[in-house]
């Protein structure tokens, strides 16, 4: 009996890991939930008295992935009842075993994804607390062993965490610090193996995160920096093994980064280029990966800077197709659960930049229909988040284009 539940432990941990990693690598949320389906049916069978603490370990990290899964298939309402259950595990572990650094970075890592769908909700209060109950647990991990490569990473993903929310608020200089930190952690991670890829892909993720808030802070020109260097890595180790759709999609998304800070400033042509490949690689991650809301949203982005592109560069017909493109899309995803916040500022984004373009070709009943639709989002995700700073900036810009419209129809009555 003691054979059969040990090799039973093994077979769990098998799919747990091993397989879990092949589904993640392919980026297929629909095998990740085959998987831990398999796996919840296992610890249900159990009697209790076989229900040991590796038993609860494997048990609590089944029910994170199906979290995970569900959030890539944008199910935020399904997936907190599993995270916050594996939540409930972890802390019992935890409390078990307080000196096991293992044990409590799964502890960390699920206060990590119970805040992530509340972050992707909107709801910045929730996140915030369960982002902040990470840190000292990490800080503690490294600490205790500071060449730890995977303690170390841990730390680079809490600390991002924690900038993303000081971003949103507008606390701008202090996410940028923090970002630096997250630098340093990365670098040092890297130089404890440099051969390792995944370990690398790190530093690159750091150069992302200093390009986006270098952007908010209007430093365009370190911005680039940072997003060349991070496409740099992503492609480099993306071309070292293409199958890996994982990697795939670590490259698109610097692609589309790259390609939008040039836009900004300038260089069109090379713009168009980035944008268009990394509009291909999500497309074909896409096609393997149907139900991966995630790929829609970023489909739809790269849709609405194409459309900006297409403008700078006198097409206005494809500029127009873009734009409604990016808006049919993140309409499709909305319907399915209103409760997304994020996908109501995409959404209310590419409808103003679409109103935009229909103000630039001189056409008011064109605008009025888009402000008519995107106003009102807008406003509603303004009364609920005003300290963001990305919905303060798709709320003024509404205001901006309407008022822009109004001046230039008053003007058009004077003259006539």
């Amino acid at each position: 009996a003691d054979r059969r539940r040990a090799q039973s432990e093994e077979l769990v941990n098998f799919m747990l890991v091993d397989l879990q990693k092949q589904a993640f690598e392919a980026a297929r949320p629909d095998l990740t939930l085959g998987i831990a389906a398999k796996a919840d049916a296992y610890f249900s069978s159990l009697p209790e008295e076989d229900f040991d603490d590796n038993a609860l370990s494997q048990k609590a990290l089944g029910l994170r992935q199906s979290g995970e899964a569900l959030i890539d298939q944008g199910k935020l309402s399904e997936a907190l009842p599993p995270l916050f259950e594996s939540l409930l595990i972890a802390e019992r572990l935890s409390n078990i075993r307080p000196e096991d650094t293992k044990t409590q970075i799964e502890l960390s890592n699920s206060y990590f994804y119970v805040g992530h769908v509340h972050f992707l909700r909107g709801e910045m209060t929730q996140a915030r607390t369960y982002f902040e109950a990470t840190l000292p647990i990490v800080d503690n991990a490294v600490s205790s062993e500071p060449q730890n490569a995977e303690w170390l990473k841990e730390r680079g993903y809490a600390y991002t965490n924690m900038g993303r929310i000081l971003e949103l608020e507008g606390l701008l200089d202090r996410a940028h610090g923090v970002y630096e930190r997250v630098m340093e952690t990365n670098m040092r991670l890297h130089q404890l193996a440099p051969d390792n890829r995944e370990w690398e892909l790190e530093v690159g993720f750091a150069h992302n995160n200093l390009g986006k808030l270098l952007v908010a802070l209007g430093n365009l020109k370190n911005a680039r920096e940072h997003y060349r260097a991070d496409v740099e890595i992503k492609e480099r180790i993306y071309k070292s093994d293409t199958s890996k759709n994982e990697w795939r999609n670590y490259h698109a998304v610097s692609q589309f980064f790259y390609g939008q800070i040039l836009a900004a400033m300038g260089d069109l042509q090379e713009a168009e280029g980035r944008l268009t490949a990394a509009k291909s690689e999500f497309g074909q991650l896409k096609t393997m990966s149907p139900d991966a809301a995630y790929l829609d949203v970023r489909l739809a982005r790269v849709d609405r800077e194409l459309a900006d592109v297409y403008w700078a560069q006198g097409d206005i017909e494809l500029a127009a197709s873009h734009a409604e493109s990016s808006i049919a899309r993140l309409d499709r995803l909305s319907a399915t659960d209103t409760s997304n916040v994020s996908w109501q500022r995409d959404l209310a984004d590419s409808i103003a930049l679409a109103a935009d373009l229909a103000r630039r070709n001189g056409n008011p009943t064109a605008i009025s229909a888009y402000l008519g639709r995107g106003a009102p989002i807008a406003e509603r995700l303004y009364e609920q988040e005003p300290d963001n700073i990305y919905t303060q900036r798709i709320y003024i810009n509404m205001m901006l284009i309407d008022a822009l419209a109004n001046a230039t129809t008053e003007t058009a009555q004077s003259s006539a």
